[in-house]
């Protein structure tokens, strides 16, 4: 008994101490734990339908995006305003169209159109003043709009004019100033419309000499609120012709009635081929009365040509009388003593302006002329007051002399020759030669 329990004890210390032997030593050093990733939890099978599990949620099924719709190219004009002057026809060029296309007016009324399918083109012809828009429509039904415009242009202006003048020599602002009416005169305007050429824009700088001639090219504009606007150039070959110079032996003047209140005939007489004459004209339209224009129109009655020189010296439009008055008798002298003047050839049994005025009311005219017959038979001359707007070359040279209540010259005068002799001390006072004392018929 009492050697089992010491064989027991001594058992249990041999344990103990081969335990205690396999320890580590306390003294080493605990390596730190190996840190592990995290596992996501494993997902084990789906349960059956059957199981009782709640069956697993869907997501919604996106329907694909719609592919967009291509655009269809464009049908485009050139131009795209079109601009229709009346009497002519414009041409539009189109793109962009597929297959056959039509074409139709907003407003028939103010344009015809037609098409040319194998050019892609319109035509486009103004009817009567006005704006619309022409709608152009393809095989796909792409469409496209035109606008379009259509008017009268504010003036025709000639491209070419000759100019035959005379003088020894023609001074370059004579030049200057009778090309630049000759385009005026040559014009036909829109009532409402204004012509701009000024002299100053006539490239002429050098006095012209006889038998010499010049061409020159003039910028001209012609513009109105219900016009198109033209802008152009014209050609006018300007000629001297040599001419002898010549005394009147007459003089013919209307100034009667001065005070204009009516249209018709101020002055008739006939510019006979041996006779030269001067002519003096002066009429005043008062405030209130329309715009006129005075014409100076030679019917030649013959059958042959008659070639006509006039020289002349106009002033006014003015409502100062006086510098009416100095202007045209200053312009008269001055070309009158270089013989400077138009020539003019009146056609066989016609009639044709050779001068012409604007006499807005309010405002006084003059003219101071002198005439002869170069060539060809008798002229009958007819000086007429029209309203400014009427045609020139319609002017009535029939019907009754206009009167007046106020009596002034009006008829043909001869001009006499008088010699006048005084003899005059450098002493004596200022010595008087009274002239122009000549009763007058009327």
């Amino acid at each position: 008994m009492i050697l089992s329990d010491v064989y027991g004890r001594l058992m249990f210390a041999a344990c103990l101490v081969w335990a205690l032997a396999a320890q580590p030593s306390s003294a080493q050093e605990t390596p730190a734990p190996t840190a592990t990733p995290s596992a996501e939890p494993a997902i084990g099978p789906a349960p059956s339908p059957g199981a009782g599990a709640p069956a697993p949620s869907t997501s919604p099924t996106v329907p694909p995006a719609p592919t967009p719709t291509p655009t269809l190219p464009p049908i485009t004009a050139s131009p795209q305003n079109v601009q229709a002057p009346m009497g002519t026809t414009q041409t539009v060029t189109l793109n962009g169209i597929l297959g056959s296309f039509t074409a139709v007016a907003q407003n028939p009324q103010i344009v015809d159109v037609g098409t040319n399918q194998d050019s892609r083109t319109l035509s486009i012809a103004g009817k009567t003043p006005g704006s619309t828009s022409i709608t152009v429509a393809d095989s796909r039904g792409v469409t496209a709009s035109i606008g379009v415009r259509v008017a009268y242009n504010a003036a025709n202006l000639p491209s070419f004019l000759t100019l035959q003048i005379t003088g020894d020599p023609a001074s370059a602002q004579y030049v200057r100033g009778v090309v630049a009416r000759k385009i005026e005169n040559a014009t036909q305007v829109q009532k409402g419309a204004q012509l701009i050429v000024s002299p100053d824009d006539v490239p002429i700088r050098n006095d012209i000499r006889q038998d010499n001639s010049n061409v020159v090219d003039v910028p001209v504009l012609a513009q109105g609120d219900q016009y198109f606007s033209v802008q152009g150039t014209t050609r006018v070959q300007v000629e001297n012709i040599a001419a002898p110079r010549i005394s009147p032996s007459s003089l013919m003047v209307s100034d009667y009635p001065e005070k204009l209140t009516a249209n018709g005939v101020l002055f008739t007489a006939d510019l006979r081929r041996n006779e030269p004459s001067r002519f003096l004209y002066f009429h005043y339209n008062p405030p209130g009365e329309p715009d006129r224009r005075i014409v100076l129109v030679a019917e030649n009655h013959s059958m042959e040509p008659a070639t006509v020189q006039f020289i002349s010296g106009r002033g006014g439009p003015s409502p100062n009388e006086m510098e009416v008055g100095h202007v045209a008798t200053r312009d008269f002298l001055v070309s009158v003593v270089q013989n400077q003047g138009l020539l003019v050839t009146v056609p066989a049994n016609s009639t044709l302006p050779i001068a012409m005025q604007e006499l807005p009311a309010g405002s006084i005219a003059a003219n101071l002329l002198q005439l002869r017959v170069l060539s060809g038979g008798d002229v009958h001359l007819t000086l007429v007051a029209q309203n400014a707007s009427d045609d020139p070359s319609t002017a009535l040279t029939t019907g009754a002399l206009l009167m007046s209540a106020v009596r002034h010259a009006r008829g043909t005068y001869d001009i006499p020759e008088f010699h006048y002799a005084a003899q005059w001390s450098v002493n004596d006072q200022y010595l008087e030669l009274p002239i122009g004392h000549i009763p007058l018929p009327n």
